[in-house]
């Protein structure tokens, strides 16, 4: 199969197999682009489609309460290996994601935290409430993957605390700090 999605006004190529997706979106929801992703790529490693985001934009990425702002992001998955290029305003570097080890890791250049609280709408009452509030939150250490993370640029509220480096992996419902 071959699909183009183009998100906005721009024009995308068709590639000679799988999905690209390419273009702007104002907002996207992680939850939602996990799902359409799922469902793209499938569970069988032997049938998973080539996919590759290239060019792709977002005044806002939310997920898990938090969110990010001026996403630009270019990526490829192959083989059940999603290689990821980010730059945003709190976060620039590259990711690999390896779904059959379980495994992230990231080089990046800069990491500036904490997050931006993400905000959710409450269509009944019109109002917006943090995402917390919304019970999107609460990430538990049996969701987060094994990492291997080096930051150049680590800033907390604004002050430079330096580099940064974790090796950790998920053991036992806890999660085991290697460095």
């Amino acid at each position: 199969p071959r699909v183009g999605i183009a998100l906005g006004a721009n024009a995308v190529n068709l590639p000679e197999s799988g999905v690209v997706i390419s273009g702007h979106w104002p907002v996207l929801r992680l939850d939602d682009w996990m799902n359409l992703m799922a469902g793209i790529t499938g569970s069988d490693k032997a049938n998973t489609l080539p996919v590759q985001l290239n060019k792709l934009s977002f005044a806002q990425v939310n997920g898990w309460g938090r969110s990010l702002t001026q996403v630009e992001l270019d990526a490829s998955l192959r083989d059940a290996l999603w290689k990821v290029s980010v730059n945003s305003k709190e976060v620039d570097g590259k990711l690999t994601w390896n779904k059959s080890s379980q495994l992230l890791n990231a080089q990046l250049a800069q990491l500036h935290l904490p997050l931006p609280t993400a905000l959710a709408v409450n269509l009944e009452r019109g109002t917006g409430k943090s995402a917390s509030d919304a019970g999107e939150s609460g990430v538990k250490f049996s969701q987060i993957p094994a990492m291997n993370v080096k930051v150049k640029d680590l800033r907390y509220q604004g002050a430079q605390l330096g580099e940064l480096s974790i090796q950790s992996e998920p053991k036992d419902g806890e999660m085991s700090l290697k460095e």
